[in-house]
């Protein structure tokens, strides 16, 4: 008896209802993606951050002072001469023996803004973070102030040679949204919010700076090449406490 052979097949109906739901999965899966993204380069951020960190010290630990900042600027206390820190980027120029490369930006593709004292025993690195939809400053250091309204941080949002009795605005705090080192979008410039004075910024519960607990005279603190000019500065008192000194240098 001869049979007939029969090859079933999905029907055009059927093709349109299994594309249609490959396109509705497809488009879900890539919002979920797109919405990771900037978490993913937030997360890369820190760990380029952390990275950067342990190559520091081990530079530092074999040189006894960090790099000099590429395309550096000077950081100024009432003139010219003043210099309290360089600022510039962690680009080419610097040289960090664990990294075979130095870390960039995952968004931007620019340099992070890395400063150091003068006489480069301490630094901060800083970039910003996308942070969703509200970008925010995330620093890296060992930098302590001694003059807490005078230089609560070697990083500012600038560009260009800055005094830093007149610029108190500018100053870039870890987590601050009042000042960030470069704007995410184009042509990535630095901004800062110039309704915001040094004294607001330091009462403002947003705002982390770092703040010395280590001297306990102010020959301690010229000894340790932290004396930016006549100021009042933070030492430690004979109870343990933070207190006020003002400390000069005779010529």
């Amino acid at each position: 008896m001869k049979q007939n052979s029969h090859t079933s097949a999905f029907t055009l109906v059927e093709l349109v209802v299994v594309a249609t739901i490959l396109i509705i999965l497809a488009t879900i899966g890539f919002a979920a993606y797109s919405d990771n993204i900037p978490d993913a380069r937030d997360a890369e951020r820190k760990a380029s951050f952390a990275n950067i960190q342990a190559a520091m010290k081990l530079y530092k630990k074999e040189r006894w002072a960090y790099p000099r900042p590429g395309a550096a600027f000077n950081i100024v206390n009432g003139n010219v001469t003043n210099i309290v820190a360089y600022q510039g980027k962690l680009d080419t120029t610097v040289s960090l023996s664990t990294l075979d490369r130095l870390p960039i930006d995952p968004k931007t593709k620019q340099t992070f803004v890395y400063s150091t004292t003068k006489s480069r025993w301490e630094y901060q690195i800083a970039g910003t973070l996308e942070n969703g939809d509200q970008p925010k400053a995330i620093v890296q250091w060992d930098y302590k102030s001694v003059a807490r309204n005078i230089l609560p941080t070697i990083v500012l949002a600038a560009d260009a040679e800055t005094d830093i009795s007149t610029e108190k605005s500018k100053f870039l705090f870890d987590g601050s949204i009042y000042n960030i080192p470069y704007d995410i979008v184009e042509p990535y410039t630095p901004i800062s919010d110039d309704t915001k004075d040094i004294n607001s910024l330091l009462t403002d519960g947003n705002v982390t700076f770092w703040q010395n607990s280590d001297f306990r005279s102010c020959e301690e603190i010229i000894e340790a090449n932290k004396f930016i000019g006549d100021w009042e500065y933070q030492i430690l008192d004979s109870d343990g406490n933070l207190g006020n000194i003002t400390c000069t240098v005779t010529p």
